[in-house]
């Protein structure tokens, strides 16, 4: 299974909800969900999107690259765009809903 969603999967899980709910909430047929859990295909990013709109206390840093979030970033989406921030890492998202991380070089 990906380990994004696997992620996805275990708090879903952890909520009881069938693999039907599960779905319902990502968007997707049973048989996409199917093919997640069993590893055949992995999420899209409108999945990802899905998920996080029915789950918004779920931290993205967490669910895409399994970490915590890093000290005094714990809640970015209230940046103001302040100097005292650096850019640690990106994420590119590409069409095909595929992602890649790029970190800066020091």
């Amino acid at each position: 299974m990906n380990s994004v969603f696997a992620r996805m999967y275990e708090i879903m899980k952890a909520d009881g909800l069938s693999q039907g709910k599960m779905a319902e909430i990502l968007g997707v047929s049973n048989a996409s969900v199917s093919h997640m859990i069993n590893g055949r295909n992995n999420p899209g990013i409108e999945v990802v999107r899905s998920f996080s709109r029915s789950y918004p206390s779920v931290d993205m840093n967490w669910l895409i690259k399994g970490v915590d979030p890093a000290p005094g970033q714990e809640d970015i989406a209230s940046d103001k765009g302040g100097s005292e921030h650096e850019v640690v890492e990106l994420i590119k998202v590409y069409s095909d809903g595929t992602f890649s991380t790029l970190t800066p070089k020091s």
